[in-house]
């Protein structure tokens, strides 16, 4: 077994050094990174982690997408905001407007300057205050009003036509397997699904206290419990009924017609 010359120690036994990597991401997090994440839980919650033991007294749940399906949940990450965004960086650029010429590059470069704790090269400072520089050219062409909508209607926050209530096919469509909810798929429960449940789904009762069943179908489609009228399902069956309706309706015009034919014809004299 090797050991120190000077000091006799097992050099296994010493703690390893990190590396200058996990040393800088250590203070990351410590300087950066953990006082961010603070720092918004007090602007949309209050107090930080306090905050989280109010949300559980009040059996609030905090819930975060998985990182898998950002790309289909999150709105931000639906809408062309940061496609554009990123296509803009390559296009747009300030190196040609010189400093005087530029009130915002020109505390970008002071500011940089003035920071002697970083030592960048010239092309390396040059790409930082470019970028800062039309940083907010490109914020405000990339994340435009409907830019940034499309992204809330596409995952079901918003409808497209009020764009004030959620939309549900919207939100169970991010769904990577389809559901096969009554409701979701037919648009309306059926009260027989409701009595599988018994006394957890009581029947309606009418102001004299009596129960009413909720058995109508689609010719009394105001006397069923709650449904989702723009379902396809429930759109398909108000079609049909109004193309039997305005099948009866002919039916019954012809029959008349032909009544009123009969009543016409001149009765036969016998000879």
């Amino acid at each position: 077994m090797e050991t120190d010359t000077e000091t006799g120690a097992d050099p296994s036994s010493e703690p390893i050094k990190p590396c200058k990597e996990a040393r800088v991401a250590k203070i990351y997090r410590e300087n950066v990174y953990y006082p961010f994440i603070d720092s918004i839980r007090r602007n949309m919650y209050g107090t930080g982690e306090e905050s989280l033991d109010a949300d559980e007294r009040q059996k609030i749940t905090l819930c975060k997408h998985s990182a898998a399906r950002t790309a289909v949940e999150q709105a931000a990450d639906i809408s062309a905001g940061f496609r554009i965004f990123k296509a803009l960086v390559k296009l747009i650029t300030f190196e040609d407007v010189t400093i005087s010429g530029h009130g915002l590059k020109r505390r970008a470069t002071e500011a940089l300057d003035a920071e002697k704790r970083v030592q960048l090269s010239k092309l390396k400072s040059d790409a930082i205050v470019d970028f800062l520089t039309k940083l907010p050219v490109i914020t405000h062409r990339a994340f435009l009003v409907e830019h940034t909508e499309k992204g809330f209607i596409l995952n079901g926050q918003k409808d497209e036509i009020s764009r004030k209530l959620p939309d549900l096919y919207g939100l169970i469509g991010t769904k990577r397997r389809k559901w096969n909810l009554p409701m979701y798929v037919n648009g309306h429960i059926d009260e027989a699904l409701y009595d599988q449940y018994g006394d957890d789904y009581p029947l309606d009762t009418n102001s004299s206290g009596e129960e009413v069943p909720k058995h109508q179908q689609i010719s009394q489609e105001n006397r069923q419990r709650a449904k989702i009228p723009s379902n396809p399902k429930q759109r398909q069956l108000r079609q049909e009924l109004l193309e039997h309706r305005k099948f009866e309706r002919d039916r019954i015009a012809r029959k008349h017609y032909d009544e009123e034919q009969k009543l016409e014809e001149p009765l036969e004299t016998p000879l």
